[in-house]
């Protein structure tokens, strides 16, 4: 039975394909964790350009079967396989995607089938099959991606899914403008905490989010200490959690980084509610990620 909660927030999250056997077994490994709480929904991106999204479609089938746990599809909107990877997802029986930007690339759109923009990608997605569509919005892109997220409204999407970025100030002023000019769907906080600072500001970096001198010094002037490094980004997490619920948002996409420590310490703090209570179950849970 799921205990009472006090706390409206929500979570959705984001992993990684993984390239190796140890990030294998640490995303099943956090998922069996992450099981514990409600889920409103999973997705796996195709993490570097060499992983293939079948194997981010193996790791969502068994985030599904192995741990109960919710999967949309995922769609870069520059994917030289857009529409084949779609169709794919409906025959699989996800009717959900969300759609992404993707990391800067240099291929061709000859004889390919990705799209120049977000509100082309949607189009498509909407002429192959009724889906229910996330896309993602760039807050530090402002000054062009508020008409186009617009666009994207106006097209009938579903949900919003804000990038991370270390500045929650950014991705507020960026939702208000956005309001000022539409009714907006349902809107998701992107967040990432800082467990690997190289690591994750590497991601910042390759999806273009600007990482603020006070953060970058923070880490970098001391030396680098794994425990304190995820013990600092945790609170950092946690205080950006609650600078949005202080402005009224309380849904959040989050990227899961080397382990769950992270997110289970949040979600404790924020009293979120527990679904697996017995140590048994998560014994269970453990025996079925390896």
């Amino acid at each position: 039975m799921v205990r009472n909660s006090m706390t409206p927030l929500k979570i959705s999250l984001e992993f990684t394909s993984p390239s190796h056997p140890i990030a294998e077994n640490n995303i099943f490994n956090g998922a069996a964790q992450l099981s514990q709480y409600p889920i409103d929904y999973s997705v796996v991106n195709f993490g570097g350009d060499t992983i293939s999204p079948e194997r981010a479609i193996m790791i969502m089938s068994k985030l599904d079967k192995n741990f109960n746990m919710p999967t949309i599809g995922y769609l870069r909107r520059l994917h030289i396989l857009f529409n084949s990877l779609a169709i794919k997802y409906y025959d699989l029986g996800m009717q959900k995607i969300f759609l992404t930007q993707g990391r800067r690339h240099s291929l061709s759109p000859i004889s390919t089938e990705n799209y120049k923009t977000l509100t082309e990608a949607v189009s498509a997605l909407k002429a192959i099959a009724n889906f229910r569509i996330c896309v993602e919005a760039r807050p530090e892109d402002a000054s062009e991606e508020v008409d186009e997220i617009k666009k994207l409204i106006d097209l009938g999407v579903d949900e919003i899914v804000t990038r991370f970025t270390f500045t929650p100030s950014i991705t507020i002023r960026f939702l208000e403008k956005l309001f000022d000019k539409s009714i907006l769907p349902k809107i998701r906080i992107g967040m990432i905490a800082i467990e690997n600072p190289s690591k994750t500001f590497l991601t910042a970096h390759r999806l273009n989010v600007s990482i603020p001198d006070h953060l970058s010094k923070i880490f970098t002037n001391y030396p680098d200490d794994d425990t304190i490094n995820a013990n600092l980004g945790t609170y950092l997490f946690i205080e950006q959690i609650k600078e949005y619920m202080n402005s009224g948002f309380f849904n959040f996409h989050i990227r899961y980084g080397k382990s769950s420590l992270p997110i289970e310490t949040m979600l404790r703090y924020f009293n979120y509610p527990i679904i697996i209570t017995k140590d048994k179950d998560l014994e269970k849970l453990d025996v079925m990620a390896s």
